[in-house]
Parts: structure tokens; C-alpha cells; sequence
């Protein structure tokens, strides 16, 4: 698994993790807000890969299953849109894990952002 650059949010502008043999760049539109669809756009350079899936997560909290497949593009992305649930008390602070599988292979990277309300 590869960690993103924490500097750099997906919200609004791409951000990259590199893994090994693989990077992978996720964008996740100008504006997420819980309980609203977004896009989700997962850029791959490297092998061919033949699923991507985005999951997304907060540490130290249950927030249920929001795992959603992407399709691939005639373009070569994968895009797809996205739905994250109501955190009750309050927090904003997601990670985005995204999971591109070749074969039997696994890659997997972990892109931290912030929700508006």
C-alpha cells in the first residue's frame, strides 16, 4: 500500500501515490459533501489494469460499507460517482482507498481529504 502526499487533497485537483510498477492518480470532483453524489475519476499509469474500486474510510470510526466500482472509460480512466454517509460527531477527515486489481494482483492506495458540511 502506498500513502498519498498528505499536502495534497483530491478534492478539486488530481493527487498521485505511486506504488510499486504502478501510480495511480484519483480525482474526486470540486466539492464532496456527505449524503451528496460525487465524481470519482482514477487515472492508472503502468500495467493494464482490468477493475478499479474506491472505498472510503475514517480512522477510528465505523462508517459502514461505502465501497463503490468503478467503469473503465473509452478514454482509459475510471470513473464513477460516489455517496459518503453522515459522520455524527461531526468529523470531516476521510481516506479514500483505492484499489486497482490486475490478475490476480492487488494494488492499493490511500489518499487522505477533508469533507465541506
Amino acid at each position: 500500500m502506498s500513502l498519498d502526499d498528505p499536502a495534497c487533497q483530491p478534492v478539486g485537483i488530481p493527487c498521485s501515490a505511486s506504488v510499486p510498477g504502478l501510480a495511480i492518480a484519483l480525482y474526486l470532483g470540486q466539492e464532496v459533501q456527505p449524503l451528496k453524489t460525487f465524481p470519482v475519476e482514477v487515472i492508472t499509469q503502468g500495467p493494464v489494469v482490468d477493475a478499479v474500486e474506491i472505498e472510503f474510510t475514517m480512522d477510528g470510526m465505523d462508517m459502514g460499507l461505502a465501497r463503490f466500482r468503478l467503469r473503465l472509460q473509452p478514454n482509459g480512466t475510471w470513473r464513477g460517482q460516489a455517496l459518503l454517509p453522515v459522520c455524527t460527531t461531526g468529523s470531516r477527515e476521510w481516506r479514500a482507498e483505492v484499489s486497482t486489481h490486475r490478475s490476480s494482483q492487488i494494488f492499493q492506495a490511500s489518499f487522505h481529504f477533508s469533507a465541506s458540511h
